[in-house]
């Protein structure tokens, strides 16, 4: 069940390009739920995983993510300018699977200002500095 009912808008993103993180990208991609634990507090949040936002976007992934490909990285930025990456492999499903999602909601309930619309979560990090909040756009680099 998806959080959204905006029809897809996005379209492939090329390397260096930008693509605004909103309700429309979002839209129908399956929802995940992890925990966030950071500063000695757990949150229950949910949203789409960083990987199904990646392949709505176009970015190689599976079998086609090889050679090349695998030296790009998907770099996330805040509104504050604060930016954490990740390479493909690392997010890839068929590679490193990382856990990340864009949360839209913790513990039942939309993220506050000062944290959303969205906030990358990164679950089993030693240290949730990727855990970014207000994320506002994505890229390849």
């Amino acid at each position: 069940m998806s959080l959204f009912a905006l029809p897809l808008l996005a379209a492939a993103l090329s390397t260096g390009e930008t693509a605004q993180i909103n309700d429309a990208l979002l839209a129908d991609l399956p929802v995940k739920q992890v925990v966030l634990n950071a500063h000695g507090k757990k949150q229950s949040c949910e949203g789409p995983s960083l990987a199904s936002v990646v392949a709505r976007l176009g970015v190689l992934q599976g079998e086609k993510l090889r050679g090349p490909a695998l030296a790009q990285a998907v770099v996330l930025r805040a509104k504050d300018g604060y930016e954490v990456a990740f390479s493909l492999g690392e997010i890839d499903p068929a590679m490193g699977n990382s856990p990340a999602i864009i949360a839209v909601r913790c513990d039942g309930q939309p993220l506050i200002m000062g944290e959303g619309p969205y906030r990358l979560i990164v679950p089993g990090e030693k240290r949730p500095a990727r855990s970014a909040k207000m994320v506002t756009s994505i890229r390849i680099k």
